[in-house]
């Protein structure tokens, strides 16, 4: 097995934490927005593609018994055991067009983390296909910059090398935890397309460069251009928002909301070389493309365009199952993951929650797919009985979180609230305005969380479970605030 990610098991120790934590030292550097040993991950076009089955309509359908998805049953349970002790929140199993099993809330819309990057990879296809985007267009072409400018050298990084992880560009970037901060290069040590880094930089711009380029908002896009055409059952733009962190760069995380069983759609296209029914929605050649080996990483795992990619024949002590195939993956922080093996028809998502805490699931979700793929014996029977989707739930689920809903605020309000909030452990939280947008930068994570209003004195975070209600004293002056992050409660007073 190759470890590819390690958390170093830091305790939560700030009021407003990064979700994202965890990483390595490997050279080339690798970070992955992981918590935990992150383990295996699979990937590229094979050679020979079975023709899949089925696509699902307006809802998918599963097979009557796993016997006839072609599935051993005692087998299928043990992997549904291992779900349940290692905390997962959801498993979405599809073979050959069909649902093999639905473990926990296939609904409800968990954070995606670092799946995002995959999920704009498609949207950036069809605009090269359609040439709204040149791959060899540089950063100086298109007139990117940031906080802390550019050298000429670093503006030579082309798209191409931003889908590639491989810019040559170590700026801050906005959710980027604290290991890649520790991780990432100097400023200058390479140049573009020479060195992989897996660097939120180069992600986060994409997303810039994307809108510049097409006119098109990412979410808007999204939705008009792969989720109504594969029929998700739960996507709205609004489950997409932007996460800027102004203190440390210009360019926003594009971070999405979804539910389990729209991913395994998301996934189900790509298995099926972008194409959806009769219609060809990312252009082929660019799944093919984006889904080989153009970073190879100690280890065997390699880097394609917003993708992981794994070849067949790895790593057949520990994963005999898993190595029979060449896979591709979509992952993110706490077990947000997106298994495809387009040889069999295969995608297997499963997801973590962290909205009840930032690590979600530790254990390494290979060893699920693992297990699932152990248990499969044969392909489907011939004419099998298909009945609704019917989930399994999870003893151990924990409830979704609050939604809430952000109200208008004039924001001359907002200066109220500006100043230095610290703790009882002298932990600090400068809370400023930005384009008339309330943030809170954390002075120990380096981070910024913009504050959604949500009443008076009330605000929350997008960014994480969390929210603050700032506290007055009887003339009016905001004294302090009361905040809670993943079920914590701190409380801050204000020192200027």
């Amino acid at each position: 097995m190759v470890v590819i990610g390690i958390d170093e098991t830091r305790r939560v120790a700030d009021w407003m934490p990064d979700v994202s934590v965890g990483g390595s030292c490997m050279r080339p550097v690798l970070y992955l927005e992981a918590v935990a040993i992150v383990g295996v991950l699979w990937i590229g076009a094979a050679a020979a593609r079975s023709e899949p089955a089925s696509f699902p309509d307006r809802e998918w359908v599963q097979y009557a018994t796993p016997k006839d998805a072609g599935y051993d049953a005692d087998k299928l349970a043990e992997a549904r055991r291992w779900a349940e002790q290692a905390g997962s929140a959801a498993v979405f199993i599809v073979q050959s067009g069909h649902v093999v099993a639905a473990w926990g809330d296939i609904q409800r819309k968990f954070k995606c983390h670092s799946v995002r990057k995959s999920l704009l990879n498609a949207l950036i296809g069809i605009h090269v296909a359609e040439g709204h985007i040149d791959l060899e267009e540089s950063l100086a072409d298109l007139g990117i910059d940031d906080i802390e400018p550019l050298s000429e050298r670093e503006k030579r990084a082309k798209v191409i090398d931003l889908l590639q992880a491989r810019s040559g560009v170590y700026h801050p970037a906005a959710k980027e935890p604290p290991s890649i901060k520790r991780s990432r290069p100097p400023r200058g040590s390479h140049a573009p397309g020479e060195f992989f880094f897996y660097n939120n930089w180069d992600f986060n711009t994409l997303g810039v460069i994307f809108e510049q380029e097409t006119g098109k908002k990412i979410f808007e896009e999204f939705d008009a251009r792969i989720a109504r055409p594969v029929g998700m059952e739960d996507f709205h733009i609004s489950d997409g928002h932007y996460e800027l962190a102004p203190t440390l760069s210009k360019y926003p995380a594009y971070a999405f909301r979804m539910s389990t069983r729209d991913l395994a759609r998301f996934g189900w296209l790509f298995a099926n070389d972008g194409r959806w029914k009769d219609r060809q929605i990312v252009p082929a050649s660019w799944v093919d493309e984006s889904t080989s080996a153009h970073s190879q990483i100690p280890g065997d795992i390699a880097y394609g365009y917003l993708w992981w990619v794994w070849d067949h024949g790895v790593h057949a002590d520990a994963f005999p199952h898993l190595a029979r195939y060449k896979n591709f993956a979509a992952q993110g922080t706490g077990g947000q993951h997106i298994f495809v093996i387009p040889e069999i028809g295969f995608v297997l998502v499963h997801r973590g929650d962290t909205d009840a805490t930032p690590y979600g699931v530790r254990k390494p979700i290979s060893q699920l797919a693992e297990l699932v793929l152990a248990a499969r014996v044969g392909e489907p029977a011939a004419g099998a009985k298909l009945v609704p989707v019917t989930p399994v739930p999870f003893a151990n689920a924990k409830p979704a979180p609050p939604v809430h809903i952000a109200v208008k605020m004039d924001p001359a309000k907002y200066r109220d609230y500006v100043g230095v909030y610290e703790n009882k452990s002298e932990r600090r939280v400068r809370v400023h305005i930005y384009e008339n947008r309330l943030f809170a930068y954390n002075e120990q994570r380096s981070n910024d969380v913009e504050l959604m209003p949500e009443g008076n004195d009330r605000f929350f975070m997008t960014a994480i479970t969390g929210s603050i209600t700032f506290e007055r004293d009887a003339s009016g002056k905001v004294i302090g605030a009361a905040a809670t992050v993943f079920g914590r409660p701190e409380r801050m007073r204000k020192t200027n």
